[in-house]
């Protein structure tokens, strides 16, 4: 049998045996045929094409058409589909709803002849190499991002994976997708660890005067079936190894410690419900709870529309519930039903849930918030 090498012409090709080029070449056969139709390639052409024709193992369906549509930030694209081919679907066995992906994508508008494009600070006229850069345009125009899995759905005619916050193109190939390993290899993944990471961040919270005395409460989702949630009646600014309760996802059922917090329902509620929630914080805000009290008839995003750039922001990021009694199964439906959909969560008269990816993240958006009210009040 030939070498790859060898193999320079349509003719030398179709006098091998199948079984043998399919050895030589894998699947990849018919991509081979055509990259050498196209045109006249040495040996180390030919040879690299056969090695490197990527195989696609679905479509992303999504509703941005146009390279224009794309967000310049990713966190503000939308949602997209992950439509997966029937022939890989048993590829997805272990993927979960909540788990952080790789998704590696061919960018099929992409010019392959740019090296240079436009340096990424702003006010300064560079150049720098693609390289360097995340652009599109590149001889290889490989995509590579990071989302995570909100559902996984079974179709007729494919496997669906939805997606979060997916600055990619309708119809654009999927070329592999990689369980994120910072995901899997977490050294937070103990239990000790993981309390030690939640008193942390209530410690912080405590410091800030978000929970004063025994008020407000901290989870995180361990391990995908269980939430490890603050203990009901503790000082947050001094908590103790077992200050802290593990209460499993589908039955609300206590699985270590004792008494958690009141508003462990609401907690779980969201867990349930978004996929993207690994850390959730229930503070009690003093500039925020007075301007409820100072406009009664307003909504929280209404309170907070005034003159300056974090307002649009933020209220972007904010929904409410009505004023409803803490701790009960109607409070936390209702902030479950809000957070599918705005990451902080107001509760009238009662206080401000955010969720997030990490504890630093949940910790700044209370605060932020809490800053905004702050300046709202001392505006009036």
């Amino acid at each position: 049998m030939k070498t790859a090498g060898e193999l320079q012409n349509s003719e030398d090709i179709h006098g091998q045996k199948p079984e043998d080029l399919l050895r030589l070449y894998g699947q990849n056969f018919d991509a081979l045929l055509e990259n050498i139709s196209a045109g006249e390639r040495s040996e180390e052409d030919t040879f690299a094409s056969a090695r490197v024709s990527p195989k696609i193992i679905g479509w992303v369906r999504s509703e941005l058409l146009r390279p224009e549509d794309c967000p310049e930030w990713p966190d503000r694209a939308p949602e997209a589909d992950l439509e997966i081919l029937p022939l890989y679907v048993d590829g997805l066995n272990g993927l979960k709803a909540g788990q952080s992906i790789c998704l590696l994508t061919w960018l099929y508008l992409a010019d392959r002849d740019v090296l240079q494009t436009r340096g990424t600070d702003p006010g300064v006229e560079q150049t720098c190499g693609v390289f360097s850069s995340d652009n599109q345009d590149r001889p290889n125009p490989i995509g590579l991002h990071s989302a995570r899995i909100l559902r996984i759905e079974d179709k007729t005619e494919h496997t669906v994976l939805r997606v979060d916050s997916l600055g990619v193109l309708e119809g654009t190939p999927i070329l592999d997708i990689k369980a994120n390993r910072r995901d899997l290899d977490k050294d937070e993944s103990s239990a000790a660890g993981e309390s030690e990471i939640l008193a942390a961040l209530c410690r912080e919270a405590y410091a800030a005067g978000l929970m004063p005395g025994f008020s407000g409460n901290a989870s995180l989702r361990s391990r995908e079936q269980y939430c490890l949630i603050t203990r009901s009646g503790v000082r947050k600014g001094g908590l103790a190894p077992d200050d802290f309760a593990v209460v499993d996802f589908a039955e609300g059922r206590l699985v270590l410690g004792s008494a958690p917090s009141s508003e462990t329902p609401a907690h779980l509620e969201v867990y349930r419900r978004q996929p993207r929630a690994a850390f959730i914080l229930h503070t009690h805000p003093a500039s925020l709870l007075a301007l409820g009290l100072r406009y009664p008839d307003s909504s929280m995003e209404e309170r907070l529309d005034f003159p300056i750039f974090e307002s649009a922001e933020f209220r972007r990021k904010l929904g409410s519930t009505p004023r409803l009694p803490p701790g009960t199964g109607k409070i936390a439906l209702a902030v479950g039903e809000v957070a599918q959909h705005k990451q902080l969560v107001w509760m009238e008269g009662h206080g401000l849930l955010v969720w997030g990816e990490s504890a630093g993240e949940v910790l700044a958006l209370s605060e932020m918030l809490e800053h905004m009210a702050t300046v709202r009040l001392r505006s009036l």
